[in-house]
């Protein structure tokens, strides 16, 4: 029999036993309850949930987690956009035709969502087995990754409910969990696995910051 209680967990953790998050289980298995128990998890006992995080089989558990949760958490990023311009516009006098336009790209990117979700966290997940390797760490095979990611990114996007700052804590705490997600899941050292998480997005910064600046000087040389 499946256990039902976060004790039980607990101790199949220390016990070091793979019976996969709640989520990915007979019972409650991919269920609402599921959903919220592995969120919690996630969010708050992240290195609990990455030790019994199942490390292989089907695929479709930790992906359909990320789609669902991510999918919501895209709706309310876009509501909350959509509300701040309403509420700009009605200050600043903006035009009804505008904001339509703008409303209309906000369900355009709801609608790709899901495929967008699930595109950017194969590409994440492959950056971060690759500076895995990069840093002299020994991983498991990407799909582990994968997984790490999925869950990581899944729970995070719960903080998208946050009106105004809610992206900016779903990025950080996603990363956070990942890096406690990678240390779990691949057994590497934790500076190997922050390593793997960080050094992509500073290298990220930088090169936009490249970027900006020779287009803005591209821009200023034109000038006459």
């Amino acid at each position: 029999m499946e256990p039902e209680d976060d004790g039980a967990e607990g101790l199949e953790r220390r016990e070091g036993l793979r019976v996969g998050v709640p989520w990915e289980r007979t019972e409650p298995g991919m269920s609402g309850r599921g959903l919220v128990r592995t969120t919690r998890l996630l969010l708050f006992t992240p290195t609990d949930a990455f030790a019994m995080m199942r490390l292989k089989g089907m695929m479709a558990a930790p992906l359909v987690y990320l789609v669902a949760l991510g999918t919501i958490g895209t709706f309310f990023g876009l509501l909350w956009q959509s509300w701040a311009r309403a509420m700009l516009g009605s200050v600043a006098g903006g035009n009804l035709q505008s904001l339509a336009l703008a409303n209309s790209y906000g369900v355009m990117s709801f609608v790709v969502a899901p495929f967008v979700i699930l595109l950017m966290a194969a590409l994440a997940a492959g950056v971060h087995h690759l500076f895995l390797l990069l840093f002299g760490a020994t991983p498991r095979p990407p799909e582990v990754t994968l997984r790490v990611v999925c869950y990581a990114w899944g729970a995070s996007y719960v903080w998208m409910l946050i009106p105004a700052c809610g992206g900016l804590v779903a990025t950080v705490w996603g990363a956070a969990t990942t890096i406690a997600g990678l240390r779990e899941a691949h057994g590497v050292p934790r500076g190997q696995a922050a390593a793997a998480v960080i050094v992509p997005y500073v290298v990220a910064v930088c090169a936009a910051m490249v970027l900006w600046t020779v287009m803005a000087t591209a821009m200023m040389g034109s000038l006459p």
